[in-house]
C-alpha cells in the first residue's frame, strides 16, 4: 500500500518505530479523524503507540486491495471486490494514516526532509479529492478566467478528435462489459442481461461506424454511393442506447465503476445527437462527418464539463477514470 510505505517512511527513526507491540487496541478509527479544522489534535502519545501495530496489520491484509472510484478492486486483476468486511478495513486504514501524518512527530519529520513543506496539518488537508473536471484543476492552480478560457480553447481541439472521441467510448463500454459479466456471474439479474446486451449493441454501432484510413484498406478511397437503401443513423441511437443502459442497471450501480462514467459521457453523446453516422458513404463525406462531431464538441463542452475531462484523461493516460486524490493539501 502506497499509503503505508509513506506513513512508514517518515516514522523511519522516530519513536513511533520503537513501541510495544502489546496490549489490544479497541477504538473506532473514524472518531479521531475530523474534518474541522483545529490548532491542534489532542490526542496522546500513548495512543499513536498502540494504533501503529493496526495501521501495519491493516496495510499488511489490503496489500492486494485498491480502492478506484469508491469501489474496492482487486489490485492484481481490477476485479471489483464485494466485502463489507474489506471495505471496512479500508477506511479504517485511510483514516488511520490520515491521522498519523497530521500528527506532530511525522509533521516535523516531513519539515526535516522538505523544508519549505506545509501540508498537511489541517485536518482538512488530508481529507481526499476527485478530480473530475477542468474547473476543479484550475481551482486548485489558481487559474485565471482568462487563462481558463485559452486552456479550454487550447485543449478542447486535440480531446475531442473524433478517434479520442470513439477510443474512449470505446474504451468505457469494454470496460463496463468486463465489470457486467463479473457482476452477472457473482449475482445474476434481469437488468445485468439486459445491460450486457445493450453494450453489445453499443459496441456494434461503434465498430460499424468506423472507416479506416489505412492506405492498404480500401475505405479511404471509397467513392459516395449513388443510392442509399437505408436510412443512415445518428448519435441519437446512442443516446437512447446509453439511457436504456443507465436505466436497467440502476440498481447495479454501486458495483460498475463505469456506468457512471457512461453518465457522463451522455452529455457529449446528446450535443451530437443529430449528426449521421455512416461509413458506406465516401471518404470525404465520412470525414466530412467526423469534423462536425469534433467541431459541436469542442463549443458544447465547456469548462466544467467532466465529458471533456474525461476525453483529456483518454488522451493523456488512455484511461477514463477520474483522478483521485487521497491527501489533497498538497494541491
Amino acid at each position: 500500500m502506497k499509503a503505508f510505505k509513506v506513513v512508514q517512511n517518515v516514522l523511519q527513526g522516530s519513536k513511533y518505530c520503537d513501541i510495544n507491540l502489546n496490549g489490544a487496541l479497541h477504538f473506532n478509527a473514524m472518531l479521531y479523524h475530523c474534518t474541522s479544522d483545529s490548532d491542534k489534535e489532542v490526542l496522546p502519545h500513548e495512543w499513536y503507540e498502540k494504533a501503529f501495530p493496526k495501521l501495519t496489520r491493516l496495510a499488511h491484509l489490503l496489500k492486494d486491495v485498491d480502492s478506484v472510484d469508491g469501489r474496492l478492486v482487486n489490485a492484481n486483476d481490477n476485479l471489483i471486490i464485494i466485502s463489507d468486511r474489506i471495505e471496512h478495513r479500508m477506511n479504517a486504514f485511510k483514516s488511520l494514516v490520515r491521522v498519523f501524518i497530521g500528527s506532530p512527530s511525522v509533521q516535523q519529520m516531513l519539515k526535516k526532509k522538505i523544508s519549505s513543506f506545509d501540508c498537511f496539518g489541517k485536518p482538512s488537508e488530508r481529507e481526499p479529492m476527485i478530480v473530475n473536471s477542468l474547473t476543479l484543476v484550475s481551482n486548485v492552480l489558481n487559474v485565471t478566467a482568462q487563462q481558463r478560457k485559452l486552456v479550454r480553447l487550447t485543449i478542447c481541439p486535440q480531446v475531442t478528435q473524433h478517434s479520442i472521441w470513439m477510443g474512449a467510448l470505446e474504451k468505457i463500454l469494454n470496460e463496463l462489459k468486463l465489470e457486467i459479466d463479473l457482476l452477472n456471474f457473482q449475482f445474476p439479474s434481469k437488468g445485468t442481461k439486459m445491460g450486457k446486451q445493450i453494450v453489445y449493441s453499443c459496441l456494434k454501432f461503434l465498430d460499424e461506424s468506423a472507416v479506416s484510413y489505412d492506405f492498404d484498406s480500401a475505405s479511404w478511397i471509397r467513392l459516395s454511393p449513388a443510392k442509399v437503401v437505408d436510412s443512415p443513423r445518428k448519435w441519437e441511437d446512442v443516446l437512447e442506447m446509453f439511457t436504456d443502459l443507465i436505466n436497467c442497471l440502476k440498481s447495479e450501480k454501486d458495483w460498475l465503476c463505469h456506468l457512471k462514467t457512461i453518465e457522463v459521457m451522455k452529455e457529449g453523446v446528446s450535443q451530437i445527437r443529430d449528426v449521421l453516422v455512416d461509413n458506406s458513404i465516401g471518404y470525404k463525406d465520412s470525414r466530412h462527418q467526423e469534423s462536425l462531431v469534433q467541431r459541436k464538441l469542442s463549443k458544447t463542452l465547456g469548462h466544467s464539463s467532466r465529458c471533456l475531462f474525461t476525453l483529456l484523461l483518454y488522451y493523456l493516460y488512455g484511461q477514463v477514470r477520474d483522478l483521485e486524490v487521497d491527501l489533497c493539501g498538497a494541491m
